[in-house]
This record gives structure tokens, C-alpha cells and sequence, in this order.
């Protein structure tokens, strides 16, 4: 056996390249890494930047984080590097817990931690107790107003409803520069409460459930290790002084502890099946490439060089001794609290997995208000199409086709424009009933609606087409129908055909263009003036449906005195002329 220089190891002419390592996760890593991160741009400056100008003298209001979350763009993405700091695109639900207790313990709220477990019930319910949260459904998460509150309050040290933006940014940096371990320590002093219950004794059946150890064997070894009275219990004291190994401890006391797991019967020695699967587990965590040959020729090497006993197995003194002779070999095979006490990624049901996340018990159970709002839209839209349906019953398919679309399109294009009037909805938002309506996701409901409009209109124009190809009428021909006046239809001079189809183009010109891959390329002009058609759009739509200024009278006129109080010289009237006497530059913290 041979040794060289590149960390290339020689035997029976086979080489084992062992790569550089990974993490270290030895003491002086946490003053590395923030050499590290010290040395390049923060990513908490992105947090300092942005809503730097939403806040009043350095003081951020929940309202303001709230609107922030929702419109900034690259918020969620940025939100989340922060906890996944190695950039797997993924975290587990025990070290985004574990880093939400850690902001909470450092604004002094160490008794009550009703926020941690509602955090963790909430991933639990949507993507299951031993799930990864990736970024989609973190991003989700933030659409949820209550969750989006509860991260604002464990900034709010004060619970004065304001959070200063240096203690924002400093809060993001203690939890980008703290270890996994840590997090994974933090959210093990969560499942146990361990702040509240110094006294308490933690039984197996406990300590499984509560660390979701699922395999029996691994409960069983770590409750054992840490049970150091051999009571059968673990007390506060036992069970920290365990998990601080994982924290504080070195690579070789990590590995000395993986050891004794596998050394089943005490006696201080392990088989060489038993040091392979050791060895495998070390590789998993600092991501070592190795095959099974390569794995076959290091176990050859270890049992080569450390004396066995009789039965060829090896002693815990001798692995520590090859261990403190070979360095290197220690620096690649690191373990941490993640990577022992992280149980398998459940599998999902799979009839639960193919249904929508919205359409979830867990969801709904969340949401009541919102799910009723869709839920009377959604009946609204369904009693309209049966009614029609009803009443023209002898009339042939294509036209009903036609009408029960026709007649939810006067309605869905009414609506379209009250969930757009902000004055309105902010004055409801006010009032003792705002908080039965989703008023704060009004845009996502426009968008929705507008989607709805699209596909009644397609099947609206289908009907028609259908219906101009299946008549029996000799004096017309279908494009004739379509692109001139001179058929009887239409509430303006026989104008049904040819606004209809320009209606038509309108909203799929719209609708292209106003889809975010849009405005993400630089387009955002080509949205905005393109979404200004909305006018052409309603004037066609009165002359194309008779009945629809019957739906839309009231809310047009609604809107409009909304525009009018809107006007700059309505608010000077109304307010007076504001004027800036003075401006003092004051000092950036």
C-alpha cells in the first residue's frame, strides 16, 4: 500500500480516487463558512434592497412585508436560498422548522413556540412528515396569507407590528450561516419542547414518534446510546448531551458514535459487513462517488492495516487509531444529525399525489373562505348554463352550445371588472364582512376569470360555427355570417358575426400577452398597452349581446366613478396641494 500526495491511494494495481471533500462538519466550520460568505455578496441584501424603499424610516409594517411577499419579484426563490444554502433546490421540513425556531429563539420568544408547530403541521399536512419541501411548494406556502403573517411575526421581536430592516437582514444572516446540525438540533428541541419540559422523561415510543424514526433497529441503538443511566428513559439532560454531538462534536466523535450504533452486543467490535455498511452510510452524507469495487478495495485497505481479532473483526480503538493516523481518510466521511436521524422520503398515496393541491381536505380545512367564494362561483356559472339549457331544450345542440356560453359570458364579463375595482374592494376590505371574501387574492381571481372567459368564448364561437354550417337557410354563406352585415343577427344592424369574431381575437391577443413569460423577457409595455384593448372589448361586446348592457350597466358605472375619484385633479380638490419643503439625507444604519 502506498500513499501519495493527491490523495490517490494505490493497491493490487487499482486506484480509489477519493474527491475533495464536500462539508466538513468539524468545529471552525461555522467561522469558514462565514469567511466565506463574508467574503461575497450577502444574500440578506436582496432582502435590505427590496424593501428598503416600502419601509418608514428603516420600519417595516406587517402590511407592507405582506404586499412585498406578494409582489416582489424573486422574493420566494430569494427566501429560500436562505435556507437552502448548498443549493439542492430542496430542504427537509425538519432544518426549515429548526431554522424558524432559531429566528424565534433570537428575538427572546423561548417559551412559546405555538408558531413553530404551526409551521411544521402545516408541511406535514401539504407534503407529508418525512417529505423535502421544494421551491413550487414553498412558493405556494407564501401564498397564503396566514403564512405569510406568521414569518412576519417571527421577525416582530417587539410584536409591535414592525420589524426594523437591519434586524430583518441580520435575522436572515444568523440563518444562512448556521450548520444543518444545528437547524436539525433546533427542531429536535421543537418535537420534544425541551425549552418548557427541563423535567420531562422521554420514553422509546416517545422518542420514535417524536423523531419519526420509523426502522425499529436505529430507534432502538439511538435511544439506547443516549439513555446513558440504562433506566430505560431519557431525561432533558441525556438527550442534549447526545444531540450536542452532533453540533459541537468532531468528525471522528460522529464517527466513533456511528460505531457503537452498529455494535449491537457492547463489545467494542465490527465485522467487516458491518464496518462496509458504516463506511457506506459516511459516503452517502459527504457524497463520495465510490462503486462497489472501490468500496471492496477501502475495506481491504482498513483491514489490512488495522489489527483484527480472531474472528477478523475490527475494535473500536483501532478504528480511532487508524482514523487519528490518516486524517484525510476522516474529512471525507462526515456525518451530521441530518443525515442519522433523517428518516426515508415517505412515499405518497398515489390517488392522493394526482389530486390539486387546492382541491386537498388540507386546504380547504385552511381556506374555508376562499374555497366558498370558488364554490359559489363555480354554482353561479353552473345554474346559469342548466337554466339556459332548460329553455332552449328543443332548440339542437349547436345553439345551446352557443347560448348557455353566450349567457355565462355576460355574466363572467361583468364580473371580470369587479374584481379589479380596487376603491371598491378596499372599502369592503373595511367593513365587518371583508373578511369573508378573498379580497386579497382578487388578481388571481381576475386571471382565473379571464381564463373562463377564453374557454366560454371559443365554445361560445364553436356553437355558432356549428350552427351556420347546419342551417337550413339558402341565403347565407357561413362567412357571410362571420365577416359581414348582412345577416339579420346582432343587436346592431346585423353585427353578431363580424364582432364576434373581432371579440375573439381581442381576447386571445390579450391573453398571450399578458402571460408572465411575457413580462419576465422585457416586455411589460406590450402587457400594458395591450390590456388598454379592454375598452374596445366591452364596446364590441354591447353591440355583439343585446342583453349584455343589462349586466353591466351597474359595475361600468361603479367603475368609472372610480376612475373619476382617482384623477389627480379630483385628489386636489378633495385633499389640496401637497408640497415638499425640505429633504434631510439621514444616516443609513
Amino acid at each position: 500500500m502506498s500513499s501519495q500526495d493527491n490523495g490517490t491511494r494505490t493497491i493490487n494495481q487499482s486506484v480509489i480516487e477519493i474527491p475533495a471533500p464536500v462539508r466538513l462538519d468539524i468545529p471552525g466550520e461555522t467561522q469558514k463558512k462565514n469567511e466565506c460568505l463574508s467574503s461575497k455578496s450577502r444574500r440578506s441584501d436582496w432582502f435590505g434592497n427590496s424593501f428598503g424603499p416600502l419601509a418608514e424610516y428603516g420600519k417595516l409594517k406587517k402590511t407592507q412585508f405582506i404586499m412585498g411577499a406578494r409582489n416582489l419579484e424573486g422574493f420566494p426563490e430569494h427566501l429560500f436560498d436562505i435556507f437552502d444554502v448548498e443549493q439542492h433546490g430542496y430542504i427537509s421540513i425538519q432544518e426549515l422548522v429548526g431554522g424558524l425556531r432559531l429566528l424565534w429563539q433570537r428575538n427572546g420568544k423561548k417559551k412559546d413556540n405555538k408558531i413553530c408547530r404551526w409551521f411544521t403541521e402545516y408541511f406535514e399536512n401539504v407534503c407529508g412528515k418525512n417529505s423535502d419541501i421544494h421551491l413550487a411548494e414553498f412558493k405556494s406556502a407564501l401564498d397564503d396569507e396566514t403564512f405569510t403573517q406568521n414569518v412576519f411575526d417571527l421577525f416582530d421581536s417587539d410584536q409591535d407590528g414592525e420589524i426594523d430592516i437591519g434586524d430583518l437582514t441580520s435575522s436572515l444572516d444568523l440563518l444562512e450561516r448556521s450548520s444543518t446540525d444545528t437547524k436539525w438540533f433546533l427542531w429536535i428541541e421543537e418535537r420534544f419542547n425541551i425549552s418548557v419540559a427541563e423535567d420531562l422523561k422521554i420514553t422509546f415510543h416517545h422518542f420514535k414518534k417524536a423523531l419519526h424514526l420509523d426502522k425499529t433497529f436505529f430507534a432502538e441503538r439511538f435511544f439506547t446510546l443516549f439513555d446513558d443511566n440504562g433506566d430505560g428513559m431519557i431525561d432533558m439532560k441525556e438527550l442534549i448531551a447526545g444531540l450536542e454531538l452532533f453540533t459541537n462534536g468532531t468528525v471522528a466523535d460522529k464517527l466513533t458514535f456511528l460505531f457503537r450504533v452498529y455494535d449491537i452486543d457492547g463489545n467494542g467490535y465490527l465485522s467487516e459487513d458491518e464496518m462496509r455498511t458504516v463506511l457506506k452510510s459516511c459516503m452517502e452524507e459527504s457524497k463520495l462517488k465510490l462503486d462497489d469495487q472501490q468500496v471492496d478495495e477501502l475495506m481491504e485497505v482498513l483491514f489490512e492495516e488495522i489489527e483484527t481479532n480472531h474472528k477478523g473483526e475490527i475494535g473500536l480503538d483501532q478504528f480511532k487509531a487508524f482514523l487519528s493516523k490518516h486524517p484525510g481518510v476522516t474529512e471525507h466521511l462526515s456525518i451530521s444529525a441530518a443525515h442519522l436521524f433523517k428518516p426515508p422520503v415517505s412515499k405518497k398515496n398515489k390517488v392522493s399525489s394526482c389530486i390539486p393541491k387546492r382541491l386537498r381536505w388540507e386546504y380547504i380545512k385552511k381556506n374555508p373562505f376562499k374555497v366558498f367564494f370558488v364554490t359559489l362561483y363555480v354554482l353561479l356559472n353552473a345554474a346559469l348554463c342548466i337554466w339556459v339549457g332548460v329553455e332552449r331544450r328543443h332548440q339542437g345542440g349547436w345553439i345551446i352550445l352557443a347560448r348557455i356560453n353566450g349567457m355565462c359570458l355576460n355574466f363572467n364579463s361583468m364580473f371580470i371588472l369587479v374584481v379589479m375595482m380596487k376603491g371598491l374592494l378596499t372599502w369592503l376590505r373595511s367593513t365587518r364582512f371583508g373578511k369573508f371574501f378573498p379580497i386579497d387574492q382578487h388578481i388571481i381571481f381576475h386571471k382565473c376569470v379571464a381564463a373562463v372567459i377564453l374557454l366560454q368564448s371559443v365554445l361560445h364561437f364553436i356553437g355558432h360555427l356549428g350552427r351556420y354550417i347546419t342551417t337550413d337557410s339558402p341565403k347565407f354563406e357561413v362567412w357571410e355570417y362571420m365577416f359581414t352585415t348582412r345577416t339579420p343577427e346582432g343587436w346592431a344592424n346585423g353585427s353578431a358575426g363580424i364582432t364576434g369574431v373581432l371579440l375573439l381575437i381581442i381576447l386571445v391577443v390579450m391573453f398571450i400577452l399578458s402571460q408572465p413569460s411575457v413580462r419576465k423577457r422585457g416586455f411589460f409595455e406590450l402587457f400594458y398597452f395591450s390590456h388598454h384593448l379592454y375598452i374596445v372589448w366591452w364596446v364590441l361586446l354591447i353591440l355583439h349581446a343585446p342583453n349584455f348592457w343589462k349586466w353591466f350597466i351597474g359595475p361600468v358605472g361603479l367603475y368609472i366613478a372610480e376612475r373619476i375619484l382617482r384623477l389627480r385633479i379630483v385628489n386636489r380638490a378633495r385633499y389640496g396641494k401637497t408640497t415638499v419643503e425640505e429633504g434631510i439625507t439621514l444616516p443609513s444604519k
